[in-house]
């Protein structure tokens, strides 16, 4: 099947896409999820306690006194005078965000990242989500088809253009299972007496999106053959798979060497990140001139579109300046993957939503997932795992997880 005979007008897009969500996302708000509050209580304080013991390792390390989020006197003792860090700012100062500290991965620099995990999600989540529990004892989060009301200020902010729904107050697609504390922090979401959670991710959603928009035999095969493409990509760069993961999440999309180097910091210097640039091409030879294509579609006519047709603009494609020329070009390429992921995740949530027995609802999703409260729990598994049949000419499998919290649902993807 061709793109364009699934593409839509933007009206059909409205009509099929977006208007079916409403009523689902409604519901969901309306809902909530439940809040473990004494789990959280504990949590906290088993927070603080390692907040002091990675204080006291940070300053150890560094020799004295030093505040890890100050950016200013971190580069001075990470750095000194050496004018060779890592990144740097729009400024041009020494950067100490998490992608210069991972790059560095020193002693240091991991004693940080660890304490700087931990206050954020201290301070984000464990305490501040109790105070937002209502006298259901659940937490109601909004989910954003066209923006997000913040909670300070009241600025009115669209959401990302790529049609991907945001949530806020609070943003529970932040609490990532890949952070120091995620699952931890998951834990205390918990499903009501007589029901469970039941959760399904679509397994490397992007990748199998980006191969089929590429036409990349090599990859669309391994898919089929049911090869981890995370381990293929390993093998052939000399990488863990964890680090390889994040290669093919960064090639798909054409990142530079230095870019790759942050995401991947295994690779050791730039040299070698150009070097697993140009393996990685080899061993999925069509992507660079799917890149050059999306490039030249955008140069042409302004947009791009996902694979149902969701339109993205980028004036900046006809920009003097080749900087801002190259990044319309990426984000065209990003438009066309995550946009088209953006569309499957509505399409499934409206499916599972029509097929839940009654009194069982959808309680969260983020770019990828689902996550149902369901008494009726073969049901729920099987609305969840068939949520993506016929979506996409590629397989998009779900793989189904339960449990009486949403720690439970961490995926193997």
């Amino acid at each position: 099947m061709d793109r364009r005979e699934a593409a839509l007008t933007l009206g059909e897009l409205y009509r099929t896409i977006e208007l079916p969500l409403v009523p689902v996302l409604a519901e969901m708000e309306l809902r909530g999820v439940m809040l473990d509050v004494p789990y959280f209580a504990w949590l906290a304080k088993q927070m603080q306690i390692a907040l002091k013991k990675d204080l006291a390792r940070v300053k150890r390390l560094a020799g004295g006194p030093v505040n890890p989020r100050s950016s200013k006197q971190l580069s001075k003792v990470l750095y000194g005078e050496d004018e060779l860090v890592p990144r740097r700012t729009k400024t041009g100062a020494p950067s100490t965000d998490k992608y210069a500290l991972a790059t560095l991965g020193t002693p240091l620099a991991k004693a940080v990242l660890s304490y700087r995990d931990t206050a954020t999600s201290l301070s984000n989540y464990v305490l501040k989500l109790p105070r937002l529990v209502l006298d259901d004892g659940r937490v109601h989060g909004s989910f954003n088809q066209a923006g997000t009301w913040e909670e300070h200020g009241e600025d009115y902010r669209a959401s990302p253009a790529s049609g991907r729904l945001s949530s806020s107050g609070p943003n529970l697609q932040q609490v990532s299972v890949k952070t120091r504390w995620g699952v931890a922090i998951r834990r205390g979401f918990v499903a009501a007496d007589g029901f469970s959670f039941v959760g399904g991710d679509i397994a490397q959603e992007e990748l199998r999106i980006a191969a089929m928009l590429a036409k990349d035999e090599e990859l669309l095969q391994a898919f089929e053959r049911r090869e981890d493409p995370h381990a293929m990509t390993a093998k052939a760069l000399g990488l863990r798979r964890e680090e390889a993961k994040n290669c093919n999440y960064a090639l798909i999309y054409g990142v530079a060497a230095p870019k790759l180097l942050l995401m991947a910091p295994g690779l050791g210097s730039v040299k070698a990140a150009e070097e697993a640039r140009i393996d990685f091409f080899r061993l999925y030879p069509s992507f660079p001139a799917w890149h050059k294509e999306i490039a030249a579609i955008c140069a042409k006519q302004g947009y791009v579109e996902t694979w149902y047709g969701r339109r993205r603009y980028f004036p900046e494609i006809w920009s003097h300046s080749l900087k801002r020329r190259r990044e319309a070009e990426r984000q065209a390429i990003n438009h066309t993957v995550q946009g088209t992921g953006a569309d499957v995740i509505k399409l499934a949530l409206r499916r599972v939503y029509d097929k839940l027995a009654p009194g069982d609802g959808i309680i969260l999703t983020s770019h990828d997932d689902v996550v149902a409260e369901a008494a009726d729990m073969q049901t729920a598994r099987q609305a969840i795992s068939s949520m993506t049949k016929g979506l996409l000419p590629v397989d998009l499998p779900v793989e189904v997880k339960q449990g009486k919290n949403w720690g439970d649902m961490v995926y193997e993807s």
